[in-house]
């Protein structure tokens, strides 16, 4: 019993000297945007998704995201050369509107990662946008189509991350409204990455979300299965073969990174996607940006002593239409306390980050397999943005 209680001891002893991180670039400090969405083909032209966002961190692992869209229908204006126009009422209401307290622990080679919140989310990838995350179903448009499913989870979200070098363990459970019974496992699984210069190999195994191909509502179900990927890397692009069977129901997928050129920078800056299903270009133009309580130069006579890494990521599912917004803190170095020092904030353009495709189709024995691949393929897509916040004493 001694021995026992000997070991306990110094396992929390040695636990107890690592490192907690609460990341906060700087109490009461952030970001709002306004923007507007089209969608316009040769016969149609429709104005929507008039959006107002906030991110706020108002204290070291505390901060509030607020993604607010001008009406609850999937158009605001609609112009088509065989119709007269149509005005939708403006109903603004919230696509993303929730507190989030996130923190990260430091042992060696070891990290946990958590992240709690509260309110109507859309987003679940923590800490990190990892390769196999750009094939998850995000939330989509089920709430503004004509069957209104919820299309975001309302109530408390508790997702944990453990990581060891390459391999970890993936935790999200999801308690509906206010209702203590009512809680459900969202994924439950262990993980392997391996990611050079050149490849990068995933894998997942374990409880995993179940796809709902024809719905985009947000996935409320998990059952064993596993998923992985390989890919390969070359000039800032990257490539990924996917493959997935959860609950013996198989998906493939393909994935490309497109390297920073002018094209990508002009299609991130107008937040440019097409789509085939109400054929298409879609935009969702930035109106206004202001950084709040944050320098945007580089202060004179002070030297640079740390910085904060992040991404901020949109993901849309179906139609391009641009609802979820995260911003995922990416890595630090140096004394990054702001009470110390002077906060700068440096953001680089925009990009058309992300284009997949995940399909239920996965033999492949004639050519009329891969256009029925391609032809029921759902086409995840991700805008990437990198954020660096610099301290300066």
């Amino acid at each position: 019993m001694k021995i026992r209680v000997l070991i306990l001891l110094l396992i929390l002893v040695s636990l107890l000297s690592g490192e907690i991180w609460l990341p906060c670039p700087k109490p009461l400090s952030g970001h709002i945007e306004t923007s507007l969405g089209l969608h316009f083909w040769e016969d149609h032209l429709y104005i929507r998704n008039l959006q107002a966002r906030a991110l706020i961190y108002l204290y070291p692992g505390i901060r509030l995201n607020v993604v607010a869209r001008g009406n609850k229908e999937i158009n605001q204006i609609e112009f088509s050369r065989a119709y007269k126009p149509v005005y939708n009422q403006f109903q603004p209401g919230f696509d993303e509107s929730y507190l989030e307290l996130f923190g990260y622990y430091f042992y060696n080679d070891l990290q946990f990662s958590s992240s709690s919140r509260i309110g109507r989310i859309r987003f679940l990838q923590f800490p990190d946008n990892n390769i196999i995350s750009r094939f998850d179903q995000v939330a989509g448009m089920s709430d503004i189509r004509s069957s209104y499913e919820p299309s975001a989870y309302n109530g408390a979200i508790l997702i944990n991350d453990l990581s060891w070098r390459n391999i970890g363990w993936h935790n999200t459970i999801y308690q509906n409204g206010y209702d203590h019974t009512d809680i459900s496992l969202l994924n439950n699984y262990l993980y392997f990455i391996y990611d050079n210069d050149l490849m990068m190999l995933e894998a997942r195994a374990g409880k995993l979300p179940v796809r709902d191909h024809s719905s985009d509502a947000v996935l409320m179900e998990s059952a064993w299965g596993w998923c992985g990927l390989i890919g390969v890397k070359w000039q800032g692009y990257d490539l990924n073969l996917y493959y997935e069977k959860v609950d013996n129901v198989i998906y493939t997928g393909l994935s490309i990174r497109f390297a920073s050129s002018p094209f990508t920078r002009f299609a991130g800056k107008v937040r440019l996607d097409y789509n085939r299903s109400c054929e298409g270009f879609v935009f969702q133009y930035p109106l206004f940006y202001q950084d709040i309580n944050m320098a945007g130069h580089q202060p004179k006579g002070l030297t640079k002593v740390g910085e904060i890494r992040a991404e901020r990521v949109i993901s849309f599912w179906r139609i391009g239409m641009q609802r979820n917004f995260y911003e995922n803190i990416i890595s630090r170095k140096g004394i990054t306390d702001p009470a110390l020092t002077k906060v700068v904030i440096k953001t680089e353009p925009m990009l058309l980050g992300i284009e997949s495709i995940v399909s239920p189709v996965y033999e492949f024995d004639k050519l009329s397999d891969i256009n029925k691949w391609d032809s029921q393929g759902i086409r995840p897509g991700i805008l990437t943005q990198q954020v660096i916040y610099e301290f300066y004493q």
